[in-house]
């Protein structure tokens, strides 16, 4: 646990010494600013399903952003030799940086507040659709991180990983449309493997927790994989 917890304060002392934390901060406060405005002036009200719906998008582009580095740049670097030869477990290397990129997207999730706050200061909101919507954008963007992250531990450039990850997240989300095109088990099985479709109640305000229960094995499953990555690295 002490490991893990200095591998995160690692990760997280690096965000926010180089541009990378400011920058995705700023993009991400920007373009859920701009969607929550479009909504509300088109509209007239707050309509969180459509917020909800833009501000996963903008994961999908921020996410790979942040995690492409995550290890591949300890590649690049040579340090990952260094981790790996320390006491340090690769699942603790893992969790450290995985909680530290999750850490960084929710600081952006939550600054979406602000937007909600000033919105209820002109008109009220029901509560229930906005627990929800911002339970699923936190689940989500823990199985995004998580993805980022296997992406980054396979891959050994930077870019490859940002590619690896986007590419991966943008077929899972397409995964909905094409799942809804058809009735049979194949369309079912491609329809229940989106990450949009198990998001998609949250929108509506209503919780299942079989939609908790797949992102958390979604996560659970890329980190493994992403402990194997490494674990695999040692033994060479």
């Amino acid at each position: 646990m002490h490991a893990m917890s200095a591998i995160y304060r690692r990760e997280m002392r690096s965000y926010f010494v180089s541009p990378v934390a400011y920058i995705i901060l700023t993009v991400f406060f920007i373009l859920s600013g701009f969607f929550f405005t479009q909504i509300v002036n088109y509209t007239g009200q707050a309509n969180l399903g459509g917020l909800f719906g833009n501000m996963a998008i903008v994961l999908l582009f921020t996410v790979p952003f942040i995690t492409m580095r995550l290890v591949a740049e300890e590649k690049r670097s040579g340090t990952i030799e260094l981790l790996l030869t320390s006491p340090v477990k690769p699942v603790e290397i893992i969790l450290g940086k995985f909680f530290a990129a999750w850490s960084l997207i929710g600081l952006a999730v939550a600054g979406t507040l602000l937007y909600v706050i000033l919105f209820l200061l002109h008109s009220p909101m029901e509560t229930g659709p906005l627990v929800m919507g911002y339970l699923g954008l936190i689940l989500l963007s823990g199985a995004l991180v998580a993805l980022g992250l296997l992406a980054s531990a396979l891959a050994e450039s930077q870019i490859a990983a940002g590619i690896l990850g986007f590419g991966i997240s943008f077929i899972l989300m397409l995964l909905n449309w094409v799942g809804q095109s058809g009735k049979d088990a194949i369309h079912y099985v491609l329809r229940e493997l989106s990450l949009v479709h198990h998001y998609g109640d949250f929108l509506e305000g209503i919780f299942d927790a079989k939609h908790v229960v797949f992102f958390l094995f979604w996560g659970v499953l890329c980190l493994s994989f992403a402990v194997k990555s490494l674990e695999s690295r040692l033994l060479k």
